[in-house]
């Protein structure tokens, strides 16, 4: 996350005016138990807290790590049961969805609110907001033609000049992923391996030290997450000018049901409440996101990306990009 906890409680309290008192009549609430994977473990607590608020229905948190939070999900190793799942990539709630792991929402009308490549065509799960692939570049020494697409930085011209981030990253796999779904496997890795012979640096296994670099100028041109490209901006480096490659290489953060909830029902509500644009453009805004509510303009759907996630792992590592 890019904000403090404290930053984050100020702007999730603006919508705290709407809150409404819990009926004293009646049962307590079942509670919503939500499993998340954020670096921010106070984030979730404190904007579903707002959620609480609003309705009286508590909002349980459990954090793990994505691929041992799906694993549990999968093989219903979780106590409690997970209501919600919230990935930060789609690889999570699709490799769940394939594993049975998952439910359908079974809300047309708030499924319907996200564009078709955002969600599953089987309404397992759904984008709650999506990044971007995004190119850094020395004007100096580039114009906006020369990095109109990612393959293009495979070009021999960018010999010295091309920084990158670690093929760990989910931003580069996404892209190694789109790259195999548009050309094939061999082609893709031909465009991998240029990049390598192109690199003006060793591979950076932070995403933060390739932004640092990119600012320094150590770099011609750099393949960034849009995280990366909101803080060149935020940082109002000169000298970097900032470009979206055509085609786009998108992954998202995307929500399901688990399929073992006790409250199905209750998640249900809760999505449609992260669906609603308030909440949603606040999210967004908050992890430096599109909200999936926006206008999107691909077509395909961000699934490719964690279908193809362990082809685009093995190509990496064939390629030496590491």
């Amino acid at each position: 996350m890019a904000r403090t906890a404290v930053g984050v409680l100020a702007i999730l309290c603006a919508a705290c005016s709407a809150d409404t008192e819990p009926d004293p009549a009646g049962p307590p609430p079942e509670p919503i138990v939500v499993y998340a994977t954020y670096e921010d473990r106070n984030y979730l607590p404190m904007l579903f807290d707002v959620y609480t608020r609003q309705t009286g229905v508590p909002v349980i948190v459990r954090h793990a790590e994505p691929d041992a939070i799906v694993d549990d999900l999968i093989n219903n190793e979780i106590t409690p049961p997970a209501d919600v799942l919230m990935t930060p990539t789609a690889r999570g709630v699709v490799r769940a969805a394939e594993e049975g792991a998952l439910r359908p929402i079974l809300a047309d009308a708030v499924m319907a609110r996200v564009a078709a490549p955002l969600r599953d065509p089987d309404g397992y799960w759904v984008a709650l907001t999506f990044r971007h692939a995004v190119i850094a570049f020395d004007p100096d020494r580039f114009g906006e033609a020369d990095v109109g697409a990612v393959d293009a930085l495979a070009d021999p011209k960018f010999r010295g000049q091309l920084c990158l981030s670690s093929s760990m990253q989910a931003t580069n796999r996404t892209v190694i992923a789109g790259l195999i779904g548009r050309l094939g496997v061999r082609d893709a890795e031909i465009v991998v391996r240029g990049w390598i012979a192109n690199l003006a640096r060793p591979v950076f296994e932070a995403e933060e030290q390739l932004w640092l670099a990119t600012a320094r100028g150590d770099c011609g041109v750099s393949l960034l997450s849009n995280l990366g490209a909101a803080w060149l901006d935020n940082a109002s480096v000169s000298g970097v000018w900032l470009t979206a490659p055509q085609p786009a290489y998108t992954d998202v953060e995307a929500v399901g049901i688990g399929r073992h909830a006790r409250n199905p029902d209750g998640a249900r509500a809760l999505i449609e409440w992260l669906l609603g644009k308030e909440t949603l453009h606040r999210h967004a805004a908050i992890t430096l996101a599109q909200p999936a509510t926006g206008a999107y303009p691909g077509t395909q759907n961000v699934g490719y990306a964690a279908v193809r996630d362990d082809e685009a792992l093995l190509l990496a590592e064939r390629a030496r990009y590491h």
